[in-house]
Parts: C-alpha cells; structure tokens; sequence
C-alpha cells in the first residue's frame, strides 16, 4: 500500500495539469484578443480536457489507494497517460495563440541580431527590420499576427538568404 506521500506524488502531475486548465480557462475568458467564436472554441477544449483530466484523477484515485499498488510499478505506468493529457492541454493551449512562445522571441531576436551584426545591409533596411519585429510583438492575438509573422518571417528569411549567398560569393 503506497503511504500518503506516494498518493499524493503520483496524483501531483495530474492535479498540476487540472490547475493549469483552470489558469489558461481564466485567461481565455478574460481575453479581448480572440474574436468571440474563436474563443468560445478555445473556452470549449479547455472545459473538455479539464473534465477529462478530472474524470482521470477520479478513476485512478481508486487504483492510488488500493492495498497491491505499487509506487514504482504506478508512477511508470501512468508515464503514458501523463503525455497524452498534457499533449490535450498543450493542443488546446495554443489554439488561436498566434503569439511567439518565449523561446520563439529568443530564436527571431537571435536571428534578427545575427542580420545586423552581418553589416551587410543598410541601416535603413534594418531599421525596417526591427520596427516590423517590434510591430509584431506587440500586436493582438488573432489571425492578423498570423498573417504579420508570416511576412516577417519571409522577409527576414530574405535577408538571411541574402547575406549568406554575399558571404559564400565572397569566399
């Protein structure tokens, strides 16, 4: 029989993840940035894989308490099911989250840099560079970011393009 310390560690990620539903379901229904419908669909996956991951909990509660369980043999089994419910939250986490993740803006800030530093286009060109990038991050979350991170991201994929074939002619 698992102490009340292992039930609690093996239902923990779960009840985590139930927690993380009801902040994301806090902030979709606050949010102003999504069109109505968009966020109703958002609000609805959210609601739905709370209750999953709820009815989950309630399912193995059962399982955590009984006398033959097993911590090692439990925590190993559950790994699986612990993927897959975080992969529901994470799906309907990013549904209509058109925003770049932190390691997103880190990885376009390392490439916008590494552009300017190349000295290989004007300033003007740069400077155009980086209002676009500065446009975006503080534009809404809708469908408009979508359309304004795909222009940037090809014009910036230009750019790149640009100075690596200056630099390869150049050698």
């Amino acid at each position: 029989m698992l102490s009340e310390q292992e039930q609690a560690d093996v239902l923990r990620p779960f009840q985590v993840l139930v927690r993380k539903y009801e902040s994301e379901l806090e902030t979709a229904k606050e949010s102003g940035d999504l069109k109505n419908e968009e966020r109703d669909e958002k609000i609805t996956q959210l609601e739905k894989g709370k209750i999953g991951v709820e009815e989950f909990i309630q399912g193995l509660t059962p399982r955590v308490k009984s006398p033959d369980a097993e911590f090692k043999e439990l925590v190993d089994g559950l790994e699986a099911d612990r993927a897959t419910q975080s992969g529901i939250f994470n799906d309907a986490y990013a549904l209509y989250n058109y925003k770049y993740t932190p390691g997103q803006k880190i990885e376009m800030n390392r490439r916008v840099i590494a552009v300017n530093v190349s000295r290989l286009i004007s300033n003007t060109d740069m400077d155009v560079l980086q209002k676009q990038w500065s446009a975006i991050l503080g534009m809404k979350n809708d469908k408009e970011l979508e359309a304004a991170k795909k222009r940037f991201e090809d014009r910036l994929l230009e750019w790149e393009g640009l100075i690596a074939k200056k630099r390869n002619g150049s050698r």
